[in-house]
């Protein structure tokens, strides 16, 4: 990504880059890495983790739940012990939207994957995939049209004109809100 503005370089958007994480920790179950339900034990517990983040923050952002409440489900619903569970507790009531926000990018690359799959059929690139989603940096454009069917060329988007590989600071977050679903000025 070197002729990629510094901005495009250097951004952590949640929903992108933590939406990315989260798809490419399912890539090793999509090429048969687990053989059975114990190798695949660690991710499904991390998977159950998330789960429960996705109930806290939505708990106590949305339903306004106290911090008690909050620990009472963890508890309910976790195996961790309490400080882990203070700590996502507090983690949670701090940062609005975390956990949705990387959930979404998650579930976003892999509908934009699995339209790409219909589309292009037994022409669909995997590894052109993921240079397109990760090739334009974290201000990616996950809901272009564009991007509906990338891995349908072997030369990632450098096929694209540079104004629409590299929108400007506006559009990415104008993205960003959209693919998130949250103001322009969250920092997630």
């Amino acid at each position: 990504m070197p002729d990629l503005p510094p901005f495009r370089q250097q951004a952590d958007y949640t929903a992108y880059v933590e939406g990315w994480g989260l798809y490419a920790e399912r890539l090793g179950k999509d090429v048969g890495l687990y053989k059975d339900p114990l190798s695949d034990s660690g991710r499904l517990s991390e998977e159950s983790l998330r789960a429960n983040r996705l109930v806290l923050d939505t708990g106590v952002h949305y339903k306004h739940w106290t911090r008690q409440q909050m620990l009472d489900f963890f508890h309910a619903h976790s195996t961790e012990d309490e400080a882990k569970i203070a700590s996502e507790v507090d983690w949670y009531v701090s940062i609005p939207a975390q956990a949705l926000s990387y959930k979404v990018g998650e579930l976003k690359i892999l509908a934009l994957r699995e339209r790409a799959e219909a589309a292009l059929g037994d022409r669909f690139d995997i590894k052109a995939f993921h240079d397109r989603i990760i090739g334009d940096g974290a201000c990616r454009s996950m809901s272009s049209k564009r991007a509906s069917t990338p891995g349908s060329t072997k030369h990632g988007a450098s096929h694209l004109p540079l104004a629409e590989r590299h929108p400007s600071a506006g559009q990415c977050v104008r993205i960003l809100a959209s693919v998130t679903g949250t103001a322009p000025w969250c920092p997630i």
